[in-house]
């Protein structure tokens, strides 16, 4: 259940502000494919019923886009058999300017860590900048929190990178304002993590409840970085022991409510296992909640916590695939 939660976020933009007629946004995903033969595969536009290939690629590690804006970054993940490297390019650029584009950033990693776009700085119109962060690739297991670490700032007029977080500590949250970050250790013996304000470089740890033994994830900001929502877990997905907790709270880690999973499982109507994942804040006390049911034919809904007034709501069907911002 929770690698199709992450993954979704990660290979989606609507390269477009909703001026009326959502129906004129190009959707600009990603169509991977083991086949080397698929002229198809690659990072595509769909607009007006119309498909086309922006750039051609089997593999990716994601794209992030500017939130109502035609400027995306995208990640080609390329495994170099001969020198078992493996390649991460970045491209930027809109919908028309990538077809063609050199990669702005090529990064080789023997460690088989591939980087993940995860925000553009802008300046105006002008993009002057790219935060991102690694995953491993080729990992398996029971992963329930995305495994990103470290976190790096590509200045677009330099063309050189500076490490903001290492690779040591986990990224488990970056805010839309891009001044806070949420990281956490790596292991079973650092298991809260702090919030890091990037301007005064000031920290602020947040504890994790004693019998989540799998941790915590999935750290989301309030749009005014006034408050945030993380998923804390125990168990196993394996077992009947798994049971996943979401968590809401000011950015001083105070007035923090607890949201277990069966408070959910009424209103989304799935049946009692199902899996929770935090997709965004609407306003200061709005939040988006997935809610998926375990098993092979898994459905999912989307549901909306109003924090303030302690309710929840069902707003549609599906997955989740994006933001469509005015």
């Amino acid at each position: 259940m929770p690698q199709p939660a992450w993954l979704s976020k990660n290979l989606l933009h609507l390269a477009g502000a909703n001026q009326g007629d959502p129906t004129s946004i190009a959707i600009i995903y990603f169509r991977g494919s083991q086949n080397p033969d698929d002229e198809d595969a690659g990072l595509r536009s769909l607009s007006q019923g119309q498909a086309s290939l922006l750039l051609k690629s089997r593999d990716s590690e994601g794209l992030v886009g500017v939130p109502g804006k035609d400027l995306l970054a995208f990640v080609e993940r390329t495994p170099m058999i001969e020198s078992g490297l493996l390649r991460s390019s970045l491209f930027l650029g809109s919908s028309t300017s990538l077809a063609g584009a050199d990669p702005v950033l090529v990064v080789d990693s023997q460690e088989s860590l591939g980087i993940v776009p995860i925000a553009i700085r802008m300046d105006g119109e002008a993009a002057v900048g790219v935060w991102y962060t690694q995953r491993p690739y080729g990992i398996g297991g029971e992963i329930l929190f995305d495994p990103l670490g470290g976190l790096w700032f590509l200045d677009l007029t330099t063309s050189t990178s500076s490490e903001v977080l290492s690779n040591s500590q986990s990224l488990l949250g970056f805010s839309p304002s891009q001044q806070w970050l949420a990281a956490g250790g790596r292991g079973p013996d650092q298991p809260d993590f702090q919030l890091v304000d990037l301007v005064s470089q000031e920290a602020r740890s947040i504890q994790i409840k004693p019998e989540n033994d799998r941790g915590a994830g999935m750290v989301v900001f309030s749009p005014g970085d006034t408050r945030l929502a993380w998923l804390e877990a125990s168990g196993s997905l394996s077992k009947e022991d798994f049971h996943a907790t979401l968590r809401v709270s000011d950015l001083k880690g105070n007035s923090v409510v607890d949201y277990p999973q069966e408070y959910f499982i009424k209103t989304a109507g799935l049946g009692q296992a199902v899996w929770l994942s935090p997709l965004g804040w609407l306003d200061e006390t709005s939040l988006l909640v997935e809610v998926r049911s375990m098993g092979k034919d898994s459905q999912s809904v989307i549901l909306r916590l109003d924090s303030q007034a302690d309710q929840v709501s069902r707003v549609a069907g599906g997955t989740f695939c994006g933001f469509l911002y005015p």
